[in-house]
């Protein structure tokens, strides 16, 4: 919420942040855990992490 009130640019940097983290933490769990292609994660960390970093910056 903080973002919207922030900027309509902030919340679209976060979410975009936060789907490339959760893509390359995904792609690294496949390489050395040989997840299968239909392993569910949470995504909560990634945008909590993601919105942290865009509101400090």
């Amino acid at each position: 919420m903080i973002l919207g009130w922030s900027s309509w640019g902030a919340l679209v940097r976060a979410l975009v942040l936060a789907y490339l983290c959760a893509a390359l933490y995904l792609l690294g769990r496949r390489a050395v855990a040989r997840a299968a292609s239909g392993t569910a994660i949470a995504f909560g960390p990634f945008l909590l992490g993601a919105a942290t970093t865009v509101i400090l910056s």
